[in-house]
């Protein structure tokens, strides 16, 4: 299952060990929040089997930025894809070596861009939101045809918020989360 070893992958190599939240979120419900450990150290153990195959929203890591765009006023889906393409993605790979950025289509409106900084790791919690807003504001979507500006989402700033967890469903598609090629 693509989506138990992702987890595991954030767990052990990007966020170094350090737990993180997991939740189900449906449209009707919203579980409590259970921690990576718990969940994940003994996959078979009691309901551990059934929170991990409906398990789809997970806490931002604290070496994270995810950079959230979801088209706005005159902006579309494809707008905000090329735009990715063409500008942010270009400049970010300057920054950044190319696996510690990663950009998935959540299926509902719009983007994440998941960038792993390995310097985050020498901030304190109010430095690392501190960071996240500035990468945040350094990369606004910009449609050329209207000068048009679409920042990311900066309620992503925190850790304790939570996000559609990559390789599983969306809550309001149904649809899986995955790596834009």
């Amino acid at each position: 299952m693509k989506k138990i070893k992702y987890l595991d992958y954030l767990y052990y190599y990007i966020n170094k060990q350090n737990d993180f939240g997991l939740q189900i979120l449906l449209l009707e419900w919203t579980s409590t929040r259970k921690t990576y450990h718990e969940l994940c150290f003994d996959k078979e153990q009691g309901t551990n089997p059934w929170w991990l195959k409906r398990v789809n929203t997970r806490t931002i890591l604290i070496p994270e930025i995810v950079l959230d765009y979801d088209p706005g006023e005159g902006w579309t889906k494809e707008d905000v894809r090329l735009n990715l393409i063409n500008t942010v993605l270009p400049t970010l790979s300057i920054m950044y070596e190319s696996e510690y950025v990663k950009v998935f289509d959540t299926t509902n409106k719009g983007y994440h861009v998941h960038i792993f900084d390995k310097r985050m790791w020498n901030l304190n919690r109010f430095k690392r939101e501190q960071h996240r807003i500035d990468i945040m504001r350094m990369f606004p979507c910009i449609k050329q045809s209207t000068g048009s500006t679409l920042y990311p989402d900066m309620q992503k700033k925190s850790e304790r918020v939570s996000i559609a967890l990559e390789y599983a469903k969306h809550w309001k598609t149904g649809k899986v989360k995955k790596e834009l090629e």
